[in-house]
């Protein structure tokens, strides 16, 4: 009895794939996703720090904080979880092949810290450059630092898909990928110093310096993607994506001091070189109908030597780094249509 039961759901399991099996010349994919960036080991710049305190405040009692500083790892913790959404559209001519094209955009999601300590604070090597002078008038001994820090991406590819083993034909499947993608990386960042002056500390000054960079990546990239079928409603999908190639990236800035009375001319650099990137995506499908799937998962992103505000020098006018590392992850879900 256990045979045959075993034997008629081979039967429906297997006659199942097979209407999964018929070839569709268009499918139409869209996501929405929510993600969170993650810092990198070397997100460690101390952007302002508290580098003037007396070995009197350190006494018992006293409410300054020797060790307190804004480092980028901070900002990028601030950063809360954001929205994001990805639109493909996939042509197949055989069952063993197929061609993608596909959007994705994350919204700016943005970091905020701030620290009170009068007269302590200094922000991380202003004097260091000519963009700002040696007696800077509100970034030496500040009373009042904010940094604000301001990340989104967006993107595209097109794809080719080969399958040995094509989806929904089997109880597995395997595929290859070969493409293109362009990315695109904006952030922005923004210190802002008050200093106290006079004896009675009622006269406050307050400037603020900002800087932008732009990151674009142009790599070709290739994949892989595994399908299994445990039941003949329910597909699970796990693919992944490398790509090194090109990468142009522009940092544009302006210090402003005293008040924000005295303002440098705006600057602008620019630098090129190699660059990459990694997407990962395992993720559940569910086929209510021959013409609809549901999808729901988990991404992430890595993107490896590109030009990042978080490791640039604020005052500085020359130099570009563009050695940052920008993770993302988080959770995604989706709908197919096959036409």
């Amino acid at each position: 009895m256990d045979l045959i039961k075993i034997f008629f759901l081979g039967v429906v399991v297997w006659t199942s794939h097979a209407l999964w099996a018929k070839e569709d010349w268009c499918a139409v994919e869209i996501d929405g996703f929510l993600m969170k960036r993650l810092a990198c080991v070397d997100h460690r710049q101390l952007l302002i720090k508290d580098s003037h305190y007396a070995v009197e405040d350190q006494k018992e009692g006293s409410n300054v904080e020797p060790d307190a500083r804004i480092s980028s790892k901070d900002l990028i913790r601030a950063m809360p979880s954001n929205f994001g959404f990805s639109a493909a559209l996939r042509l197949s001519f055989h069952h063993q092949s197929a061609f993608e094209v596909r959007y994705m955009q994350l919204r700016e999601s943005e970091g905020k810290e701030s620290l009170f300590l009068p007269r302590q604070l200094f922000a991380d090597k202003p004097y260091s450059s000519s963009a700002t002078p040696q007696n800077s008038q509100d970034y030496q001994r500040a009373s009042f630092s904010e940094v604000q820090y301001a990340s989104r991406f967006l993107g595209g590819e097109a794809n080719y898909w080969g399958y040995p083993y094509p989806p929904f034909a089997d109880l597995y499947a395997l595929g290859w990928m070969i493409g293109f993608s362009l990315f695109k990386i904006d952030e922005r960042m923004e210190i802002t110093c008050a200093k106290e002056h006079g004896q009675e500390k009622v006269h406050v000054t307050t400037s603020s310096s900002s800087l932008r960079t732009n990151s674009y990546l142009f790599t070709p990239q290739i994949g892989c993607v595994v399908y299994l079928h445990p039941l003949p409603y329910l597909s699970i999908r796990l693919m992944a994506k490398v790509g090194v190639g090109y990468h142009r990236g522009c940092r544009e800035g302006e210090v402003r001091d005293n008040n924000n009375e005295d303002c440098e001319d705006p600057y602008s650099v620019s630098g090129s070189g190699f660059c990459g990137h990694a997407q990962f995506y395992p993720q559940m499908i569910i086929h209510p109908s021959v013409h609809f799937s549901w999808l729901i998962g988990y991404q992430l992103f890595y993107f490896d030597h590109v030009t990042l505000a978080d490791q640039q020098q604020m005052f500085k006018k020359d130099g570009l780094d563009q050695k940052g590392r920008l993770l993302n992850h988080g959770v995604m879900t989706g709908i197919q249509f096959f036409f």
